[in-house]
């Protein structure tokens, strides 16, 4: 836990936290990985963010190295890692601090086994995005504020071209507010991703049926002067 620690601020202190744009380079390459794991047919979890809430299975290969997830190769490296039992950690910038950990915290989710509660539990923390490939139906659970925000399917048409849009949707704070209701992405107003379902908040999909509404009265009325 002390190693951990230091190496955490050492982060931190020599390469500053990393601003929103370096997390989605970090988040996307993280999906990357992500989908060629489900392709695999395997099952994991990725976590994105300052954690310290894990413990190792394995001598830890990058403890004092700095290894990131943007280095060539290293999507190839870390799809193999992230088959082996236990969870990949990636610190906000990118730096690849550990893989098969286990997480410490954990949160039950209803009809689903000890990865699903893993990454439930971890995303309780603040900055920080769990990404969780299902080896039960080979889908992508995004989970972030301790709700599960998107699914993805990884066999999508064209999904990989996509992953800056998943990307935008995950730090997107209409998203990331409450679990509740599963939505298509249109019904939020949010340009929609094939093989996207969206998990959000009841009073959103309310403002935006009421949006959505406006916009149909209003382009119905602009067809009625032109007749």
């Amino acid at each position: 836990m002390v190693k951990k620690t230091q190496e955490l601020m050492q982060v931190r202190l020599e390469e500053g936290k990393s601003d929103i744009e370096t997390l989605k380079k970090t988040e996307k390459k993280a999906l990357e990985v992500a989908i060629a794991i489900a392709h695999d047919k395997a099952g994991s979890i990725i976590v994105v963010g300052d954690t310290q809430s894990y413990s190792m299975h394995f001598p830890n290969f990058f403890h004092g190295k700095k290894v990131y997830i943007f280095d060539k190769g290293m999507v190839e490296v870390l799809r193999r890692l992230g088959e082996i039992d236990g969870a990949l950690i990636i610190a906000p910038n990118g730096r690849i601090m550990a893989y098969g950990t286990r997480l410490l915290k954990q949160k039950t989710m209803k009809g689903k086994g000890t990865r699903h509660a893993a990454a439930f539990g971890i995303s309780e923390e603040e900055g920080v995005t769990a990404i969780l490939i299902s080896e039960e139906d080979n889908n992508i659970k995004i989970f972030k504020k301790g709700k599960l925000i998107l699914e993805i399917n990884p066999y999508s048409k064209n999904i990989e071209d996509n992953i800056t849009k998943i990307v935008d949707l995950i730090n997107n704070p209409t998203i990331a507010v409450l679990a509740g209701a599963s939505v298509a992405a249109p019904i939020l107003g949010i340009t929609f991703v094939p093989g996207i379902i969206v998990f959000t908040g009841s009073y959103y999909i309310a403002k935006s049926l009421f949006e959505l509404l406006k916009n149909f009265e209003r382009n119905f009325l602009k067809r009625r002067r032109l007749f």
